[in-house]
């Protein structure tokens, strides 16, 4: 079964501004846990890319899938 995640962007919290998210999680009103954060966006992609997902051209909110 494939993993997607997300990638969510948050202004607020500098220190964990970009989060990976999974949105195959079904939490009921509970927002999903982060499975990493960094506040750079580059080893954001790095940490998805050496984990072996793979990016899904033109999602919004952009998202990654796992096989």
């Amino acid at each position: 079964m494939a993993q997607t995640v997300s990638v969510i962007f948050n202004p607020d919290t500098p220190s964990t501004r970009f989060q990976v998210v999974s949105i195959d999680q079904q939490n009921g009103d509970s927002a999903p846990a982060p499975i990493f954060t960094s506040p750079i966006r580059g080893n954001v992609t790095s940490w998805l890319a050496c984990n072996g997902y793979k990016w899904l051209q033109g999602s919004q909110p952009e998202q990654w899938v796992k096989a």
